[in-house]
């Protein structure tokens, strides 16, 4: 039987491995209004960091790259993306890589 050190350990590992990738939900494009202007072409990038050496396991704000890569394409009072989409890199370094997503669209105003 294993000790109940070794059990605390592995159940330790498999929490982070099973937890580490877990984000919610996020809306790039929502329905356009009838009535808007066109701003033209929006893009923003929101970039996170895994670390961890053979297998990167710690995210450091990783999930919400997309959330953050989407407000930084538009106005925060009054813009909104449609035609949206979605790149993704990964740039590998010595203890884990740089994950990074821009998303692009056409920026509108509600008018």
């Amino acid at each position: 039987m294993p000790s109940p050190k070794r059990l605390l350990v592995v159940g330790c590992i498999l929490s982070v491995l099973a937890n580490a990738c877990t984000s919610r939900r996020v809306l790039v494009a929502q329905k356009p209004p009838e009535h808007f202007e066109v701003i033209g072409p929006a893009s923003g990038t929101g970039c996170g960091v895994l670390l961890g050496w053979i297998f990167p396991t710690i995210p450091m704000r990783t999930n919400s790259r997309i959330d953050r890569a989407a407000r930084n394409a538009v106005d925060p009072m009054d813009g909104q993306l449609i035609d949206v989409s979605v790149t993704e890199w990964v740039v590998p370094f010595v203890f884990g890589c740089v994950v990074c997503t821009t998303v692009s669209g056409t920026e509108i105003v509600h008018r």
